[in-house]
C-alpha cells in the first residue's frame, strides 16, 4: 500500500514537471530565451522551501528542453510569485491555491485580478500548528494574546494563517 502511493505521487510529480515545462513551451514560444539571450526566470520562494526546489528542477528541465536559459528567482512566496508572474516577469511561479484564487479574482494582497494563464495542483499542502512541547496552548482558541508567526510577507503561508485564526 506504501509503495503504490509513493508511486502514484511520483507519477502525478513527473505528470506535473511535463505540463509545466509543456506550459513553458507555449509562452516562451513567441520569443524563446536563446533568441532573446536573456535568462527567463521562474518564481521560486526561498532557497530553503519546497517551492524553490521545484522551481530548480523545473528551470533546469525547460533549460535542457527548450534551449534557453532558465533560472529561478528568489522571492517572499506565493504572492510575489503571482505578482511577478502577473507584471510578465517571471513565466511561471509556484504558488498555494488559494493565494492564486485570490490573484484571479483581485481579492486578499491583490488590488487587481492577475492575468493568471494556467494553473496546475502539483502536490497536497497542510496546515501546521506547532506549539512547544509543555506549552499551555491546547487549541486555536488559547492563541490570543501570544506572539504567533504567521510566514514571511507575500507568502501564501502568511495568507492561509490569516485565514485560519479568524475562522477560529
Amino acid at each position: 500500500m506504501i509503495m503504490e502511493s509513493a508511486r502514484r505521487r511520483i507519477i502525478r510529480t513527473l505528470s506535473c514537471v511535463v505540463v509545466l515545462v509543456g506550459a513553458l513551451c507555449g509562452v516562451t514560444a513567441c520569443q524563446p530565451a536563446s533568441e532573446t539571450g536573456r535568462p527567463v526566470a521562474i518564481a521560486g520562494g526561498d532557497p530553503s522551501g519546497v517551492y524553490y526546489s521545484y522551481a530548480a528542477s523545473l528551470a533546469g528541465v525547460a533549460s535542457d528542453t527548450l534551449g534557453g536559459v532558465f533560472t529561478v528567482r528568489e522571492t517572499q512566496g506565493s504572492v510575489e510569485n503571482l505578482l511577478l508572474v502577473g507584471a510578465g516577469d517571471a513565466v511561471a511561479g509556484f504558488a498555494q491555491g488559494d493565494t492564486t484564487v485570490d490573484a484571479i479574482r483581485a481579492e486578499g494582497s491583490f488590488e487587481q485580478a492577475l492575468p493568471i494563464r494556467a494553473a496546475a495542483r502539483v502536490y497536497d499542502e497542510y496546515v501546521h500548528v506547532v506549539v512547544p512541547a509543555g506549552s499551555e496552548v491546547a487549541s486555536l482558541a488559547d492563541l490570543p494574546g501570544r506572539v504567533v508567526s504567521l510566514g514571511a510577507e507575500g507568502s501564501g503561508v502568511q495568507v492561509i494563517a490569516h485565514r485560519v485564526l479568524a475562522a477560529a
